[in-house]
């Protein structure tokens, strides 16, 4: 009788230290994972390097970019994209903007120190590209200042 007493005794042991074990693992995962996907995370300047990527892959025709390249067909949505493309043999220099250009106030103060309550994320690029400028092919620089006003999305709280 001591027997069957000391195995139900041993054998309910084990399974309230595995559920223990269990349980733990559980809340382990829970609270790891958890605090990961709960919490929001800013990923502006992901996306900013994204589109400044796919600027550079839609005016640019196997790495040169005509002296006549618009950003039209480039991107859509809420993004400020200040392009100038300026050679770096010749006085070329040509600039576009899309998009609201209180962005680029805003990137600016950014630059400066301002602290801002709700701020755009901006990312300042730089390529060297060849230009083709009227048949010519020269070497050039091309400057992106790319904007992400995206307030309420994508933000880390």
């Amino acid at each position: 009788m001591s027997e069957e007493v000391g195995g139900i005794l041993s054998e309910s042991f084990v399974i309230t230290w595995r559920m223990f074990i269990m349980l733990a693992v559980v809340l382990f995962v829970v609270f790891t994972v958890g605090a990961t996907f709960a919490s929001k995370q800013d990923i502006r300047q992901a996306e900013a390097m994204l589109l400044s990527s796919k600027i550079l892959e839609c005016i640019s025709n196997k790495g040169v970019i005509s002296s006549n390249f618009n950003l039209d067909n480039c991107f859509n949505g809420d993004y400020y994209v200040n392009a100038t493309l300026s050679s770096l043999e010749s006085n070329f220099n040509k600039s576009l903007i899309k998009g609201s250009s209180i962005v680029e106030v805003n990137c600016r103060l950014i630059e400066q120190g301002k602290e801002m309550e709700k701020y755009p994320s901006c990312l300042h690029q730089f390529y060297y590209t060849l230009i083709n400028n009227n048949g010519k092919i020269e070497k050039g620089r091309l400057e992106l200042l790319v904007g992400v006003e995206k307030y309420s999305e994508n933000i880390k709280l």
